[in-house]
């Protein structure tokens, strides 16, 4: 009894000692912890952005257990810094084992610069992720870096076309044309509502400036239209309110911005549409 007690009065600066220390009391070199990657998942891609899983399996080959002390990384799209950020640490190493390390990165494609034209012309999108794990070894932090890249799937972005013209409210002073457009989503998961904001010209006359109109949700797959209203005088605009009222064609020309949540989608149309009533 009196040499067990004995033994544990020795192995008590042990147990009370910290990782790099016990190794160091036993003899035993600090290996470094192995970092492997084991792949990635794409899940919540919209038009505002994507989340991407990253995966990894981190490793200690030593005889104590050690934890993270964090992580800090940085993820480009398409060549472009996308996002920087820290992740917390705490994650335990048992000794000799191996624990699984997930990061979620969520990017905003709003953040990135020229990601609109990027989406345009491009099916996937390219994403590279580094930086590095620090792990707690007692004695400081030990960093390991990682450097990871993969493509995205990339969503594709709304069609809104011209869809006709219509004439109402005809009277004295004027009339009013409501310019036809459809928005068409090609994507599986929906389109936010969203907000056009635009010039007009009907028959060369400017007839709108800087006006806007709300852009009800579109579902997947799915296709909505939206009215455009435009109140035209025949004293500010005579000829072109002449040959909407005698349902002659008009030029129209739109140009503006579609803002569906963050994203914002340059807008230019042009047609030659005949009046309906």
């Amino acid at each position: 009894m009196r040499h067990a007690r004995i033994a544990a009065l020795l192995l008590l600066p042990l147990a009370l000692a910290g990782c790099a220390e016990t190794l160091q009391m036993i003899g035993a070199p600090l290996e470094k912890p192995r970092l492997l990657f084991q792949g990635w998942e794409p899940r919540e891609l919209d038009l505002e952005g994507a989340t991407i899983d990253l995966k990894w399996r981190v490793e200690n080959p030593n005889a104590v257990g050690l934890k993270l002390a964090g992580l800090d990384y940085r993820l480009e799209l398409q060549g472009r810094v996308a996002v920087t950020g820290a992740a917390a640490g705490g994650l335990r190493l048992p000794a000799r084992g191996a624990a699984p390390l997930e990061l979620p990165v969520r990017v905003r494609f709003a953040d990135v610069q020229g990601i609109v034209e990027a989406i345009a012309s491009h099916e996937t999108l390219a994403w590279r992720a580094s930086g590095d794990v620090g792990v707690d070894t007692g004695m400081g932090v030990l960093k390991i870096p990682f450097s990871v890249e993969g493509k995205v799937p990339s969503p594709r972005l709304p069609r809104i076309t011209l869809a006709g013209l219509a004439v109402h409210g005809i009277s004295l002073s004027g009339l009013t044309v409501d310019v036809k457009l459809e928005v068409a989503n090609p994507n599986a998961f929906p389109l936010p509502l969203g907000t056009l904001r635009y010039g007009l010209r009907l028959g060369g006359s400017e007839v709108a400036n800087a006006a806007t109109v709300a852009l009800a949700p579109v579902g997947g797959g799915q296709r909505v239209g939206v009215t455009v209203p435009v109140r035209l005088t025949f004293a500010a605009a005579g000829e072109a309110a002449r040959r909407a009222v005698a349902g002659e064609p008009l030029d129209v020309a739109l140009r503006g911005q579609a803002g569906f949540g963050s994203m914002g989608l340059p807008l230019d149309l042009a047609g030659r549409l005949t009046p309906g009533r």
